[in-house]
């Protein structure tokens, strides 16, 4: 596995993501963000309660590909009003195609991401996520389950 080139690939998706997130979340009402985070758990004392990055990329995740607004997701209306280009269309094709599931972490790839289980679907997948591999890093995959979108 060439893994220099999953992690290039890697940087450019999460670049690309990066910027329609910011295009995206001005199709959401705040009150479809904070229906979002009542929906994963990030809603406490009546207000979203975030941490760290990987949790703002998990709510946005799921208020732009599963909450409903004005007819559609943030992600059709989107795609209903502009053309992607060649570098947005494979970003897209993620998201529309992305899951949920409940993954076994079995090693972790330092800086590049991890192998894991789907303990569901019973299949073996690398996903490359830098913060999954720090996370699970140093042997603390041993221990590791998540409850995964996967892009």
């Amino acid at each position: 596995m060439d893994y220099a080139d999953i992690l290039e690939r890697y940087a450019h998706c999460r670049a690309v993501a990066r910027e329609l997130n910011n295009m995206m979340s001005k199709l959401l009402s705040r009150e479809t963000f904070g229906y979002a985070a009542r929906q994963i758990g990030m809603w406490e004392q009546g207000k979203i309660a975030l941490g760290d990055e990987d949790q703002i990329a998990a709510l946005m995740d799921y208020a732009f590909s599963d909450c409903r607004d004005e007819g559609g997701t943030a992600v059709e209306r989107y795609l209903a009003g502009h053309t992607p280009t060649p570098g947005q269309e494979n970003v897209f094709e993620a998201m529309r195609g992305a899951y949920y599931s409940l993954f076994q972490v079995e090693s972790a790839v330092p800086g590049v991401g991890v192998e894991v289980r789907d303990l569901f679907l019973k299949q073996r997948y690398f996903l490359a996520d830098v913060a999954s591999a720090r996370r699970y890093g140093r042997g603390a995959w041993r221990r590791g389950y998540s409850a995964l979108r996967t892009l």
